[in-house]
């Protein structure tokens, strides 16, 4: 077999062979940066939260009327709750991560500094918020009841909070590895706060832009009436026990206080889901597009190679006649496609990398890394080399005399 043969075909079947190298670039460009995006939504959706998300569950309850005392009812609420069987810990938190919610504070270490060096999601909670969500602690110490600031009701301006616990993320970004316990930060006033622990992980409760923000959480010791922020009840219990402490928690808030109604009641794992909806959804569906894009891709590599093969029956006879193996005739075509599939697919990354730079000047979108560019020229080239291996077989098939007579 001699490469000019095969070159000549393909200069004899110009526009066949610019139609087969363009689709399947354009199938290339795609496909590597639908790759990438799907297996950023992917890294995305498995991010670690830091709860112990399969014994978590969350409680909003919603006053449809004013309460006469609503810090007295609060506590109620809470040793209702712990009273409940199988319940491990309760307690009272403004936020829960993933919940399409923020409430975010200005981080300094200077009072007098303007501009904060960033921004993080605060958690008021009483003092058994960190067991009720399972955060894990990796220096330092919980916090004790004498930490615990008082927020009443009637009292509109926030207390002054002495101690925080902050996420390991949040100290890395701020004290740069230095050792962040004992060490102090303000927020909204000149006065300050020592970090007394830190925790592993607590996403925020939208997680959006650089993934070295996500972590940006801080926890203050505040025990306070749901009513003060709309607030939730996070117990943790048995993951098999989940359900039946959901309805047994709500028939006894209910049965506290009838002017209310359950706003949300859920595991934390549906909260989970349901942040990550639009990415999941996003994900199948980029996923089908390329699919299909690459079915499209075969059957059109598969038609044009089959019209070939009908269209050069008379000089695949001739070259059988003449001593041709039927695996050089299947040589002759996989090379042939191989070499349109193979320019096919470099210009593809070429066209990837022109729409990566489009995406990243319009969207957040980050530069695609070549192994998926490279990644996604060779599942091109595969599936392009198999696409045509029928009509090559059924070529290499033909007799000499079938051959001829099919022409």
């Amino acid at each position: 077999m001699h490469a000019d043969h095969i070159f000549a075909s393909l200069r004899r079947h110009k526009t066949f062979s610019v139609l087969i190298a363009l689709e399947v670039a354009l199938c290339c460009a795609i496909l590597c940066n639908a790759m990438y995006f799907v297996s950023q939504r992917i890294d995305r959706m498995r991010m670690v939260s830091g709860l112990a998300e399969n014994e978590v569950v969350r409680i909003r309850p919603m006053d449809t009327q004013p309460v006469e005392n609503p810090d007295a009812l609060g506590e109620e609420d809470l040793a209702a709750l712990r009273a409940i069987p199988g319940v491990k810990f309760a307690a009272q938190s403004s936020m829960m991560p993933m919940s399409e919610s923020d409430d975010a504070i200005p981080i300094r270490l200077d009072p007098e500094e303007k501009a904060p060096r960033l921004q993080a999601t605060v958690y008021f909670g009483d003092r058994h918020l960190l067991d009720a969500m399972g955060l894990t602690l990796v220096q330092g110490r919980r916090f004790g009841a004498d930490d615990e600031v008082l927020w009443p009701y009637e009292q509109e301006d926030m207390p002054v909070l002495p101690h925080a616990i902050v996420t390991r993320g949040l100290a890395e970004q701020l004290f740069q590895g230095d050792n962040p316990l004992g060490k102090v930060f303000y927020s909204d006033t000149s006065a300050p706060i020592r970090i007394v622990g830190i925790v592993a992980n607590l996403k925020r409760g939208y997680v959006l832009g650089k993934e070295e923000g996500f972590d940006n959480s801080v926890i203050f010791p505040v025990r306070a009436p749901y009513q003060s922020f709309y607030g939730n009840y996070v117990i943790r219990t048995s993951p098999e026990r989940r359900q039946d402490v959901l309805d047994a928690a709500v028939a006894k808030l209910t049965a506290i206080q009838r002017k209310r109604v359950m706003f949300s009641k859920d595991t934390f794992e549906e909260i989970r889901a349901n942040y990550f909806r639009k990415d999941s959804a996003l994900t199948w569906a980029l996923t089908s597009v390329c699919v299909a894009l690459m079915a499209v891709t075969a059957f059109g590599i598969v038609g044009i190679s089959s019209f070939w093969v009908q269209t050069r029956s008379k000089q695949i006879g001739i070259r059988r006649a003449l001593g041709s193996t039927r695996q050089q005739i299947l040589g002759h075509f996989l090379i042939e496609n191989a070499i349109l599939v193979g320019g096919g697919a470099a210009f593809g990354v070429f066209l990837a990398y022109a729409v990566n730079d489009v995406l990243m000047g319009k969207y957040e979108f980050e530069r695609l890394p070549p192994t998926y560019a490279l990644a996604g020229a060779a599942i091109v080239f595969v599936v392009g080399q198999l696409s045509v291996l029928q009509p090559a077989l059924r070529a290499a098939s033909l007799s000499a005399a079938e051959a001829i007579r099919e022409a």
